[in-house]
């Protein structure tokens, strides 16, 4: 069975429409970046944070209310 990519490894890619991709940047100086209306990462102090549905909550929406950050 195959191990997950580790930060040496490179992760698995798909083609992405640049145009699916927007960023928003908040009162903090961090950027959210959605992919296809979803907040997929958080760039904040130069760290990249994968964007998390809460507990209990099925897809995030897409105006990212509710969304958590977690360590990419």
């Amino acid at each position: 069975m195959p191990s997950s990519p580790t930060a040496h490894e490179p992760r698995p890619m798909a083609a992405v429409d640049a145009r699916d991709i927007v960023t928003v940047e908040d009162a903090h100086g961090g950027l959210t970046v959605y992919l296809q209306g979803q907040p997929t990462h958080y760039l904040l102090d130069g760290e990249w944070y994968r964007a998390a549905a809460p507990p209990g909550r099925g897809a995030v929406s897409g105006t990212g209310d509710g969304a958590k950050a977690t360590p990419a």
